[in-house]
């Protein structure tokens, strides 16, 4: 092809392989490779790259949970969420390995009145959800940001679904929607429930 044939195209196909990895890096290299072929190869290998690491980061993750003595598990305290109640509003403070997993390291701070409910129930997930930013290994753990196909925002801290899902509905608040997995599940969504039905 002729180098006057071929057009520089908009940056913001970096989105694709950024956000999807190597299918998004795919999508963007068969769509602008006969105008862009430069910005087509990299966007391919941007994907790859990222992929790896993530796959990377999901072995790792997972030869941590079975190692007991990993820097993942926190040896004087099992729990890598603690959930509190200080005055009108739900106190969500993540250890630090759970901090590194959701990449995150402010507490999440919600008024009880933003509340419309806790229950148990796992809300549906889809591939197209959006991890922005976050870790997510199949089977072994979701944590941090994402944005699902109905426009939500949600936060997510479960593992391998092990102990009781917590899942917070809210309203006006940075999230949508918190979903949580902890040992005491049923205590907080009791507890919660009957603070904000009050």
């Amino acid at each position: 092809m002729s180098s006057q044939n071929l057009k520089t195209r908009s940056k913001t196909w970096y989105l694709l392989p950024i956000f999807l990895h190597l299918i998004g890096g795919a999508i963007a290299f068969f769509a602008i490779r006969k105008d862009d072929p430069q910005k087509a190869k990299r966007c391919l290998i941007l994907g790859g790259i990222l992929f790896g690491i993530n796959l990377i980061v999901g072995f790792a993750l997972m030869e941590s949970f079975s190692n007991p003595e990993n820097i993942f598990t926190n040896p004087t305290n099992q729990s890598q969420i603690n959930l509190e109640i200080i005055e009108d509003s739900l106190e969500i403070n993540l250890n630090d390995s759970a901090n590194f997993l959701a990449f995150r390291w402010d507490p999440i701070s919600i008024p009880l009145e933003n509340i419309n409910g806790v229950n148990d129930q796992l809300p549906k997930q889809s591939a197209s959800d959006i991890r922005n930013p976050g870790t997510f290994v199949p089977n072994t753990i979701k944590a941090g940001t994402y944005h699902t196909e109905g426009e939500n925002k949600e936060f997510w801290f479960t593992k391998n679904g092990e102990n009781g899902i917590i899942t917070i509905e809210l309203k006006n608040h940075e999230f949508d929607r918190i979903v949580l997995e902890s040992e005491e599940s049923q205590k907080w969504i009791d507890g919660i429930n009957k603070i904000i039905l009050n």
